[in-house]
């Protein structure tokens, strides 16, 4: 998986969050972008087929010839056998946004924020991913206030995913403008 993260902890205070996704009492925000989101933002079909090139299935219940399109077994078919989607889980495709915004006080607790506000895009280029995230700053960070933000990047070609990755420690961060 190829992916990147931009982490800020959500109170501007001196006394910082651990860099490790923060620690109790001490939350972080982490807007998060995933290349395989960014292909099905740009049109790359959600199936087993197109997502996983290289895997051997032989069928799935509801992709049944003999099941009608969009008819009520089809539809409990598809519930059966994709349950991450049946239960309204966001991680789950299609994606009209390659971002998503999560919340953590410490390892092992990353979760989904309320709602996600960050945009982002990647472009693969001939030397990697470049990748723009736009997101909203953490309340009380002002133009001349600092506080700090940390990144994180995985390169799926290195077999890097979920801790698997390259990250930094704080890195200094002030706000200029209006």
């Amino acid at each position: 998986m190829d992916g990147c993260a931009v982490q800020i902890p959500v109170k501007i205070e001196a006394n910082l969050p651990a860099p490790q996704m923060g620690e109790t009492g001490k939350n972080v925000e982490i807007t998060f972008w995933r290349a395989d989101w960014q292909a099905m933002v740009d049109g790359r079909p959600d199936s087993i087929k197109e997502r996983y090139p290289n895997a051997s299935v032989d069928h799935y219940p509801f992709e049944a010839q003999s099941l009608e399109k969009g008819s009520a077994a089809q539809t409990e078919m598809a519930t059966r056998y994709s349950p991450a989607a049946a239960l309204g889980n966001r991680r789950v495709g299609p994606r009209s946004n390659p971002v998503e915004d999560l919340i953590a006080e410490g390892p092992g607790t990353l979760s989904p924020a309320a709602s996600t506000t960050s945009k982002g895009r990647g472009l693969k280029t001939a030397d990697g991913w470049s990748v723009i995230i736009t997101r909203r700053v953490p309340a009380g960070l002002a133009s001349g206030s600092r506080t700090q933000t940390a990144f994180a990047i995985w390169e799926g070609s290195h077999n890097e995913v979920g801790a698997r990755k390259m990250r930094t420690g704080w890195i200094p961060l002030l706000m200029k403008g209006k």
